[in-house]
């Protein structure tokens, strides 16, 4: 493998950068097309307008029970087009406006008004409403803390079964270490911090211990991460890891929807575990693969730098945890990384264009720079019985700490 060029991982963000003006372009056309009169209420250049994560998931499931504009009226109240609302609450009784806030309603399924004033603050609200302003974390990222209808849609089981989880509660519990998380990786990883601003808006904490459904970032509700947070001993750790995790899903979709050269077979292809059983193989999209690959690498980034910059130091079990979770990272890049690297009688990879194998190739790199920090503690770890969602109780079952 060849050293990666000094500005390949600029280079990456660029097309990432393009992809979501690309997003932004086809939601544009999708808009007029479908409804001409939206930008009567609408600013056709609002940019930020576009990349709603609520936006893209009326726009690509068409399964959100409600008029697309009740999801954005911040965005027409902002350009001073619209001051008073009549909307309806939801099934649980809140009524959402990203950016503002949430109404809530002792009863579901209520007719409101809201009247706003020219500075967009509340002027009047109906008699029987409470409001509650939204959370936004470090000054960027919009965390849902109500259970609102509108996510419904995306919590189900492998079968498309509905599966029940609890926002509300686990939100409060956990925010602290969310709010944690963040801060650090702004620290530790700017550059990587910086991609996060810029293609995730949203997230979500929900509690699923079922494990029918896993934290998850969806093209069909894009800049939107959702962390399943079921184990109240999850801390900044956890959170670190899962959002290095799902924001890079939510980047990666934005580079792939720049349609870079990297595939030379379609990227729906199923890729297949290597000496795994047929009944036990589980087939992947090519595409996903590499998803999971550049996850990897911002996993690894995000974590090893809490070592290298010493940020657990006087916290033994957390610099203890994120050990265990690079050794876990690492054997998943292991088994994943062997599955694209197939050749054909001319030496070309099958499954990757030259452009694909440089990518391949930069987070073979990051694997690597971990490695030779810390190969002696990866190798030495000891990853049995881990379950799919990485257990730190378990890992320190079969790894005791030392002075502990």
């Amino acid at each position: 493998m060849q050293k990666i060029k000094d500005n390949y991982w600029k280079e990456f963000e660029n097309l990432a950068l393009n992809g979501r003006e690309n997003l932004i372009h086809n939601i544009k056309l999708i808009l007029f097309k479908d409804d001409s009169e939206f930008f009567e209420y609408f600013d056709f250049h609002s940019e930020q307008l576009y990349l709603e994560p609520f936006l893209f998931s009326y726009l690509t499931t068409g399964s959100i029970n409600h008029n697309i504009n009740d999801l954005l009226w911040y965005y027409a109240i902002n350009s001073k087009k619209v001051n008073l609302i009549k909307v309806c609450t939801d099934s649980y009784g809140y009524f959402y406006l990203p950016k503002i806030g949430y109404f809530i309603s002792k009863k579901p399924k209520i007719a409101v008004s809201i009247l706003f004033n020219d500075s967009c603050a509340i002027e009047k609200l109906s008699s029987h409403l409470e409001f509650e302003n939204i959370r936004v974390l470090n000054d960027e990222f919009e965390l849902i803390t109500r259970h609102l209808e509108v996510l419904d849609n995306y919590f189900y089981d492998e079968n498309d079964e509905d599966v029940y989880v609890n926002i509300e509660d686990i939100t409060q519990y956990h925010l602290k270490s969310l709010e944690n998380a963040i801060r650090l990786i702004q620290v530790t990883v700017p550059k990587f911090y910086n991609l996060l601003k810029t293609h995730v808006r949203t997230m979500v904490i929900f509690s699923d211990s079922t494990l029918k459904r896993n934290s998850f970032a969806s093209q069909s509700i894009h800049g939107c991460v959702f962390f399943n947070a079921f184990d109240k001993n999850y801390n900044e750790v956890f959170f670190i890891e899962d959002l290095a995790h799902q924001g890079a899903h939510v980047v990666f979709n934005a580079y792939l929807s720049s349609s870079p050269s990297i595939f030379r077979v379609n990227k729906e292809q199923l890729i297949y575990m290597k000496d795994v059983p047929d009944e036990y193989n589980e087939p992947r999209p090519l595409f996903i693969v590499l998803h999971a690959m550049y996850t990897y690498n911002c996993i690894f980034d995000s974590l090893s730098e809490c070592l290298k910059q010493n940020i657990f130091k006087s916290e033994p079990s957390k610099e203890h945890e994120v050990l265990g979770r690079l050794a876990y990272t690492a054997a998943k890049f292991n088994t994943d990384y062997y599955l694209l690297l197939d050749k054909d009688d001319k030496g070309q990879n099958k499954l990757l264009t030259i452009e694909g194998e440089q990518l391949l190739n930069s987070f073979f790199q990051t694997y690597k720079k971990v490695l030779n920090c810390y190969s002696q503690q990866i190798k030495a770890s000891n990853l049995s019985e881990q379950p799919y969602n990485f257990s730190y109780q378990i890992f320190l079952k079969h790894n005791p700490l030392k002075n502990a």
